[in-house]
């Protein structure tokens, strides 16, 4: 078997489908899991659109305009990339996806409002799922850049002020999420290095 991810990004309208159909299968009394209702439907698919007459051209049209949907497109993709946080990726990459996927918005002479709302939904995102304050740091870093190109615009300054802000209450929340679980691990690490030491020490005679 194939694993492909850790994570896989599911637009919503395909999770509930995908998860109507993981119902049907066990109530049909099969021992399904997720990913198992998500190749039943990908096989019924490929064997559907396989067929020589293949997909209807409704079918066909609908497809290809999900494809088409750049706003539907970007937020997976930046979802797809976020979930990574949680792994093994480092600052450099964070650094180079952002440049990557914004550098021509920040070099632009009129930039619109719409495509920095892109960014800050990236920043407020990555932020929000940090699972390093490394990572926190980070974001918090491109946050203080974004604020302070894009504020030169006299257009743009308050409402990229304000986002800035409110991107900078989601890193401090996170940082004090990340913080409060660091804590609660270290206990349960002391109770159980002094269960332990209790195992280590000969009963009383």
């Amino acid at each position: 078997m194939v694993i492909i991810k850790k994570t896989v990004v599911i637009h919503p309208i395909m999770d509930s489908y995908i998860r109507k159909t993981w119902a049907i299968l066990i109530e049909n009394g099969k021992d399904a899991s997720y990913s198992t209702a998500l190749n039943f439907m990908l096989l019924a698919t490929i064997l559907e659109a396989t067929k020589s007459e293949g997909l209807s051209q409704k079918a066909r049209d609908l497809v290809w305009n999900f494809v088409e949907d750049q706003k539907t497109i970007n937020e997976l993709n930046l979802q797809d990339f976020l979930t990574s946080f949680g792994y093994n990726i480092t600052v450099d990459m964070i650094k180079q996806t952002f440049i990557e996927n914004f550098g021509k918005t920040f070099e632009k002479r009129n930039p619109q409002w719409g495509e920095l709302v892109i960014i800050f939904n990236w920043l407020k995102s990555g932020a929000s799922n940090a699972m390093y304050f490394e990572t926190l740091d980070n974001i918090n870093r491109l946050r203080m850049s974004t604020e302070e190109h894009f504020s030169k615009f006299k257009h743009l300054r308050k409402k990229v002020n304000k986002e800035s802000q409110k991107i900078n209450k989601e890193i401090k929340k996170r940082y004090d999420e990340l913080r409060k679980t660091r804590l609660r691990n270290r206990g349960k690490m002391s109770l159980i290095e002094g269960e332990h030491e209790e195992e280590r020490v000969p009963p009383p005679k």
